[in-house]
């Protein structure tokens, strides 16, 4: 590996990576449209654990896409202090400042919704708001305990807790190397209270799907693919997962290392896709032209407020037009429009939530202050 140096991505990779960004959010975006609008279909056990496994797979892309970015981020933290020292502050402001302005947003959202449903007098299991799981979310405590849940209203909270924390983990441990080993004691302390948690082995499942996405980046920096017999070796491990995550999803074998192993075993397979895509010499393809690959690609660039917004988005239409009697055809009409209007609602405020201008401005106010 060049420690001088961290080693970039070609445009060919950076728009694979941003294509299945993009994809994963609208994955989930349709998954949630399927199990909201069309729930009465999706009473049926196949179905609905079909419509999951998309969503499930969708965020271990996240996961997998995550570990090699903030890798990618650390490896450029330590190359800018010649390895001497990690800047632990300018990680945790960084990581804050990308996860808090559309998660701030999306509270505020889903506060104003309540408070209109209210005043229209609409009525939903989900429809609510509980303040203890709310503020537990600001801080990314959902999803551990039973005293701080995943508010109803919004779901796919449960993935962004436990990002923050693998973040954390990967924090603790450059800085038990780099800096003292007291920060082992921390590392231990985290590794424990996630392992009593009420789902800490998908926890950890999860996990190891991140980390095999920051292995996928060392790979690449060690130069993975310099040689043949790489691309040999690396088609073989794709092959076998593939083959393995077929198994998965064809039969009702679960995991006993990975509760609910079908999607864990998926994100696994999709970090060695992340490893082929690395090894390929190409700059172009004729998939990247696909007005689809380039839809996929841009959506990239809010990805992230979809993922958060689109939720109590769809439960608030669900309810506000009554669509628990429409006719097919007034559904697919409303999923349509539904889906349009969630898309184009998370590109026009991810202008102000998510681009990289406001991000650095928000990066320089908080610099300005001692710490």
């Amino acid at each position: 590996m060049n420690n001088n140096t961290c080693k970039p991505l070609t445009t060919y990779q950076s728009e694979y990576f941003d294509f299945f960004r993009g994809l994963s959010a609208v994955l989930v975006l349709l998954s949630h449209i399927c199990q909201i609008f069309w729930n009465k279909y999706f009473q049926d056990e196949m179905l609905n654990s079909i419509v999951n496994a998309i969503s499930g797979i969708a965020v271990m892309v996240f996961f997998v896409l995550s570990g090699f970015l903030i890798s990618t981020t650390i490896y450029r933290n330590l190359v800018k202090n010649n390895f001497k020292c990690f800047d632990s502050k300018r990680f945790i402001i960084d990581r804050l400042v990308r996860l808090y302005p559309p998660l701030l947003f999306t509270f505020i959202l889903m506060c104003l919704i309540f408070f209109v449903s209210m005043q229209m007098g609409l009525e939903g299991a989900r429809m609510t708001i509980e303040w203890n799981n709310l503020i537990g979310s600001m801080f990314f405590l959902q999803n551990f305990y039973s005293y701080i849940q995943i508010p109803l209203m919004n779901g796919p909270l449960w993935s962004l807790s436990w990002e923050f924390w693998y973040y954390m983990f990967a924090l603790l441990f450059v800085l038990t190397i780099k800096k003292s080993w007291h920060y082992f004691f921390y590392l231990i302390l985290l590794f424990v209270l996630a392992a009593y948690s009420l789902r800490g082995l998908e926890f950890f499942s999860g996990l190891v799907v991140w980390c095999s996405g920051s292995l996928a980046f060392f790979l690449y920096q060690l130069g993975w693919g310099s040689k043949k017999y790489h691309q040999t070796l690396t088609f073989i491990a794709l092959s076998i997962g593939l083959g393995i995550s077929y198994f998965f999803f064809t039969t009702d074998i679960q995991s006993n290392i990975f509760t609910g192993g079908k999607k864990y075993v998926a994100g696994l397979t999709f970090s060695l896709i992340v490893v082929w895509i690395l090894i390929q010499k190409k700059d172009s393809s004729f998939i990247q032209k696909n007005i689809l690959f380039r839809f996929f690609k841009r959506s990239s660039s809010y990805s992230y407020t979809l993922y958060i917004v689109h939720f109590p988005i769809l439960y608030f239409i669900y309810l506000a037009f009554n669509m628990s009697g429409m006719t097919d055809v007034q559904l697919m009409f409303m999923s349509i429009i539904s889906i349009l209007f969630s898309v184009l609602f998370s590109a026009f405020f991810s202008r102000f939530l998510e681009a990289k201008e406001v991000l650095n401005s928000i990066k320089k106010f908080i610099n300005r202050f001692p710490y």
